[in-house]
């Protein structure tokens, strides 16, 4: 199973097929989660490095043209998903 299958079922009951903006794929939200820890980043920085670095944008499987997720689909996805659910199972199991 790759990372983000095992990340999307973890992460299952946080979304719904209600009709609206579609949310950000928590493979995606990982995703951008990880150049933030590791270079202290938070919010708004998060969501300009992953505009910024090309190496970021592979990470996240964006095109050039395509627009990386703003801060404010960060911080809200942030609040749907509970932290425990993606840190313990994804840094000791999967990593």
């Amino acid at each position: 199973m790759d990372l983000d299958t095992y990340v999307e079922s973890l992460c299952q009951r946080f979304y719904t097929d209600d009709i609206g903006r579609s949310g950000l794929p928590p493979g995606r939200y990982f995703g951008m989660l990880l150049p933030g820890y590791f270079e202290g980043l938070f919010r708004a920085a998060i969501a300009w490095r992953a505009a910024d670095s090309l190496s970021v944008r592979s990470v996240l499987r964006l095109a050039l043209h395509e627009a990386p997720p703003d801060h404010s689909t960060v911080s809200r996805t942030r609040r749907l998903i509970d932290v425990e659910t993606l840190a313990e199972p994804v840094f000791t199991t999967c990593c």
